[in-house]
């Protein structure tokens, strides 16, 4: 069977976000005025996300045991954007804490994973046999799109990370094209993983046009659902190659680069059967995460589905 590959919400930004105390924690913690997206989940928030990421998504991705048949994991981060595919090439590498404004615990987590050069210049070479020139970074550390899901999916930190950027261009089907170059991987037992966010406009989740942006999102999550869930293919690229022209595609993600990691999980998912295997909400707004995988996969990806829940 070949490994999965999924597209998941890695997190959100916040602004004026008070954080949910523990029951051990005496005193209410303060607003939190951050800028860049953030480590939320690892503190529990939100908690419907944070305990898919923990619990859910691991079982998916086959890695929620001591023997598993993925070998290594790339990440397509919507935080790292390049002229040309670049991916992490070190036998290791530090973190990148890309945000601000946080509480001080959220700068000193470690995530001692292997780094897998063998992987990253097999993904680069399969890119290369597709018409891409492509660059192998050994020190950019793994952005918080990595490593804050990465915490929670596998926190003993045992199997080799490879991250890759996205194209500055955020160009659909430049994506599904590099999707399907590295579809390969899967059978080699890489699982791929989309780090980004269905439902990416900040301006709308905490300013006043709430109201009016809401059911242009909900009118665009159906589609987005829809295509991934019953369009497989070719038939499924086409449609999201023109998800520019789709309802409330413009609400929904001002600028694409936390929807363009889902172009290149499309991609390798070839003739895959896609399953929403996550639906919640944060701030009023649908967020889902879709796996893609083999016949053999489908009863799991059924049963990790979530129902929809306020974050």
């Amino acid at each position: 069977m070949s490994a999965p590959c999924i597209y998941i919400p890695h997190g959100t930004c916040c602004q004026h976000l008070r954080l949910i105390p523990t029951l051990a924690q005496q005193t209410l913690l303060p607003p939190l005025h951050c800028k860049g997206g953030g480590p939320l989940p690892i503190l529990g928030q939100p908690p419907a996300l944070a305990t898919w990421l923990r619990n859910g998504a691991p079982k998916i991705l086959g890695i929620d045991r001591l023997t598993t048949a993925v070998t290594a994991i790339l990440i397509i981060t919507a935080h790292w954007e390049t002229s040309l595919p670049t991916l992490s090439a070190g036998l290791g590498h530090d973190l990148y804490f890309d945000y601000s404004g946080f509480p001080a615990e959220t700068y000193n987590y470690t995530y001692p994973a292997p780094g897998s050069p063998s992987v990253a210049q097999r993904a680069a070479n399969l890119l290369a046999d597709n018409g891409f020139f492509t660059r192998l970074d050994v020190t950019r550390g793994w952005d918080h799109g990595v490593f804050v899901p990465m915490l929670l999916m596998h926190p003993k930190a045992r199997i080799p990370i490879v991250q890759m950027s996205i194209l500055t261009s955020l160009d659909a089907a430049s994506h599904i094209r590099i999707g399907r170059a590295l579809a390969p991987l899967r059978d080699e037992g890489v699982a791929i993983v989309g780090s980004g966010m269905s439902f990416h406009n900040m301006g709308a989740s905490f300013g006043d046009g709430g109201p009016r942006v809401k059911p242009k999102a909900l009118a665009f999550e159906k589609t987005l659902s829809e295509t991934c869930t019953h369009l497989a293919g070719e038939e499924r690229e086409k449609k999201l190659e023109g998800w520019v022209g789709w309802e409330g595609a413009k609400e929904s993600h001002p600028r694409p680069e936390h929807l363009v990691p889902l172009f290149v999980i499309a991609g390798a998912a070839g003739a895959d059967i896609g399953h929403c295997v996550f639906n919640g909400e944060f701030h009023g707004f649908p967020v889902s995460a879709f796996a893609f995988m083999s016949t053999e996969g489908e009863e799991l990806a059924g049963k990790r589905k979530v129902p929809k829940e306020e974050f």
